[in-house]
């Protein structure tokens, strides 16, 4: 079929294909349709990210303390009722002792319906890291990246982690940033973990850890060296990375920001470390570990499916946050200004790394009542425009839809899908088989070795007993 000249969909309205496309089998089925066709391939490059925008619901994330176990919830009908759904089964007593409790446990991110979890219970074991499907259950266990090589490490999960996909490859890949200590200020993990530093450490280890040119990436179901997918030493320029501001993977690539108050990128397709076109308005932002009440805080976001920078501005009584959206690709990068977002109150947020749901948009407030109890109260908003013009929002306006016992939550945003997860484990599930066979065998060989041991013990008490009668009669018979 020739791709360039087909057009035989050419009159049909974008509405019919967004419905056609809507009802294919998930990403997997997508993916397929778009090798029909130049034509379908444009269709569904142009039509997927605004299906994946229509599908998506928030799914706020948070922990309290290294004794707890994490929490998550689903944000269902955010336009109407607006129902909670937990994620996790319902908390149960937990009798284990305390050491045993212990975890640091935390979400790295969610791609295409897939939740990426980074598991460390070093205390009690199940270390590692997770990638879950909520709707059909499935899990796939993924070993822990390379271990840090520092002496100071006091956990097995150092550095930063980032889950993405590429739209073209149809591959997901999990990054991992190391750290070399200092100050870990790590976002993407929702932890800050401190080792020992003298007063001369680096600007770079001060914010973040500072990469001596190696990006370690897994791609789930690459089994080109056997034995399933292992980590991979990507080799890179030096980086440094400021995880306070967020690593976002957004569009094929994953992005930090660096010590310079540059945007740095990852490509997932080709593997190569880049700088992103510089943004002006982040001239006015600190670093996080200079930052004053009245200083700019910057933020890097996904709006829309594509990368976004939101930026803080404290006035008198109020926060006044500005959102930058990356358009074009390459030298033909550049910068727009999607929208200002004016009138929240001083301790209000917009969701991080999430915030723009469709039509909505989610902000929120921690506020600790008179008994001490932690309420997170998230907002929705339904501004009239989400592109250009300035957002008023005042909290009193906004919506509440949810409330949470907690003082830091994190926002993603999901999307219910079948997309299978044992594709990416055949090979270990087909290592595992055979090692189980493997033991059933040397089972079944041990028990043939026990009951032939028993047999020859049988007939060895079977000739005593003979020889013993025998004993017995000849003595008879002397009598």
């Amino acid at each position: 079929m020739d791709g360039d000249g087909d057009d035989r969909w050419g009159d049909v309205p974008t509405d019919v294909l967004w419905e056609i496309l809507r009802r294919l089998p998930e990403i997997s089925g997508r993916r397929r349709v778009r090798l029909v066709c130049r034509r379908w391939l444009d269709v569904v490059d142009e039509i997927e990210p605004e299906v994946q925008r229509r599908r998506a619901k928030p799914l706020p994330f948070f922990k309290n303390g290294c004794y707890e176990h994490p929490s998550a919830f689903f944000l269902d009908d955010l336009a109407g009722e607006c129902d909670v759904r937990s994620l996790f089964p319902e908390d149960v007593d937990d009798d284990r002792d305390i050491s045993d409790r212990y975890n640091e446990d935390d979400m790295v991110g969610s791609c295409n319906g897939l939740l990426c979890f980074w598991i460390d219970r070093h205390y009690s074991g199940g270390c590692g890291v997770f990638v879950i499907n909520p709707v059909t259950g499935e899990t796939l266990h993924i070993p822990s990246p390379p271990p840090e090589t520092l002496a100071t490490s006091r956990s097995s999960r150092a550095g930063t982690l980032s889950f993405g996909y590429h739209p073209t490859t149809g591959k997901y890949k999990i990054v991992h940033f190391p750290s070399n200590g200092g100050l870990v200020d790590d976002v993407s993990l929702g932890n800050t973990t401190s080792t020992a530093a003298s007063s001369s450490s680096s600007s770079a280890s001060r914010h973040g850890g500072h990469g001596g040119g190696v990006v370690n990436v897994l791609t789930l179901g690459d089994d080109t060296g056997g034995g399933g997918a292992w980590w991979r030493a990507v080799e890179a320029p030096p980086w440094t990375l400021c995880s306070a501001w967020g690593v976002v993977s957004v569009d094929g690539a994953t992005y930090w920001v660096n010590n310079g108050r540059e945007i740095m990128s990852f490509d997932l397709e080709h593997e190569r470390v880049a700088a992103v076109a510089p943004l002006p308005a982040m001239s006015k932002c600190r670093l996080p570990v200079s930052m004053a009440k009245k200083d700019a805080c910057c933020q890097l976001t996904d709006v829309g499916g594509r990368l976004g920078v939101s930026i803080a501005i404290h006035r008198r009584n109020s926060i006044c946050i500005e959102v930058w959206i990356l358009e074009g690709r390459g030298d033909k990068q550049s910068w727009s200004q999607w929208g200002t977002i004016q009138g929240l109150q001083p301790s209000q947020k917009i969701g991080r790394p999430y915030f723009a749901y469709g039509k909505c948009v989610l902000t929120n407030i921690y506020r600790q009542v008179f008994d001490d109890r932690l309420n997170n109260i998230v907002y929705r908003h339904l501004p009239c425009s989400l592109k250009g013009g300035s957002i008023l929002s005042r909290a009193i306006e906004g919506m509440p839809v949810a409330k949470f016992k907690t003082r830091e939550l994190r926002m993603f945003s999901y999307i219910e899908t079948r997309e299978p997860l044992n594709i990416y484990k055949e090979e270990e599930e087909e290592s595992s088989s055979s090692s189980l066979e493997e033991e059933e065998e040397e089972e079944e060989e041990d028990e043939e070795e026990e009951e032939e041991e028993e047999e020859e013990e049988e007939e060895e008490e079977e000739e005593e007993e003979e020889e013993e009668e025998e004993e017995e009669e000849e003595e008879a018979v002397v009598f």
